[in-house]
């Protein structure tokens, strides 16, 4: 789902390939990042119902990249979960959530948007 976020970030935008490499598979992963990229992206496409050859929402731009094509709007701060603090202790558990929190506010903006 961190492609999708890094998608919806910026809408409308080219998000390349090699941006979303550094984003989502961090330098020490090791994975075919060519075959991961292209199963995300079916991934969401199946979620949403879109297709590559008539895309509504994730566009393809061959060797490049991709970009969210649909209207996104912000939702206001309220809908969004704040993060949770947490002691010290357990701060990576804490970082964890919040990072759930962004991603399950992306995709109410995502269900918002199709509806």
């Amino acid at each position: 789902m961190c492609v999708l976020v890094s998608l919806l970030e910026r809408p409308g935008e080219l998000v390349t390939r090699d941006e979303l490499r550094e984003k989502v598979w961090q330098s020490e992963t090791f994975v075919d990042f060519d075959t991961a990229l292209n199963k995300a992206i079916t991934k969401i496409r199946d979620v949403l119902g879109d297709s590559a050859a008539s895309p509504r929402f994730v566009e393809t731009l061959p060797k490049r990249g991709y970009r969210f094509i649909a209207t996104v709007e912000k939702l206001p701060a309220m809908w969004m979960a704040p993060p949770h603090t947490q002691p010290e202790a357990t701060a990576p558990l804490a970082r964890r959530g919040y990072g759930r929190a962004k991603l399950a506010g992306a995709g109410l903006a995502v269900l918002l948007l199709l509806a």
